[in-house]
C-alpha cells in the first residue's frame, strides 16, 4: 500500500517515467525502492486503470487516472485515520506511564507535520536517526558509556542554551 501511495502522490504532480519515480522518491523520501519492487507496481497500478502508460520511444510515461485520483484520496484518508488513531494511542500510554508533557506535545507534532505531509523536524529528523543508530552501537560496549555521559551531558547544556 505505501509504494502505491507514494507514486500515485508523485503521479499527481505530472506525468513521470519509472526512473524518474524512483529518483524522487530517493530524494524526498530519503529511501530507493529497487526497480524491482517499482516496476511491478507500476504494471500493477495501470492493470486497476488506477495510472496509464504511454510509450515514447523505449521510454514509458505514467500518468494518474481520474480512477487513480480518487484511489489516491481514499488511501489518504485511511492514513489518516491511522494517525489519529496512533495520536489517541499515544496520549492514552503517556497517561498511563506518565509522560511529560513535554514529550506529548513532541509526539503531538511530529504527528501533526506528517498529516500535512511534512518531514517533521527536517534534516534534524534524519540527523536524529543516523545519531540513535550510533549511539546503540557505541553503547553496546560499556566502556564506552563514561564517554557518551559526558558527550550527551554537555550537548544537552548546549542545546538548552539555543
Amino acid at each position: 500500500m505505501h509504494l502505491r501511495l507514494i507514486i500515485l502522490k508523485f503521479l499527481k504532480e505530472g506525468e513521470k517515467t519509472g526512473y524518474e519515480l524512483i529518483k524522487i522518491m530517493e530524494k524526498e523520501c530519503d529511501w530507493k525502492p529497487s526497480p524491482g519492487s517499482m516496476y511491478p507496481h507500476l504494471a500493477d497500478l495501470a492493470k486497476k486503470s488506477l495510472i496509464k502508460v504511454k510509450k515514447v520511444g523505449r521510454k514509458k510515461f505514467y500518468a494518474i487516472t481520474p480512477r487513480g485520483s480518487r484511489e489516491l484520496d481514499k488511501m489518504k484518508g485511511e492514513a489518516m485515520d491511522m494517525m489519529d488513531n496512533i495520536s489517541k494511542k499515544v496520549n492514552v500510554f503517556s497517561s498511563i506511564f506518565g509522560m511529560k508533557l513535554e514529550m506529548r506535545k513532541a509526539i503531538s507534532f511530529v504527528m501533526s507535520e506528517l498529516k500535512k505531509g511534512k518531514i517533521p523536524f527536517g534534516q534534524l529528523g534524519k540527523d536524529m536517526m543516523v545519531f540513535r543508530l550510533l549511539f546503540l552501537k557505541k553503547a553496546m560496549n560499556e566502556k564506552n558509556h563514561k564517554k557518551m555521559h559526558k558527550i550527551l551531558k554537555e550537548a544537552h547544556e548546549k542545546i538548552e542554551k539555543i
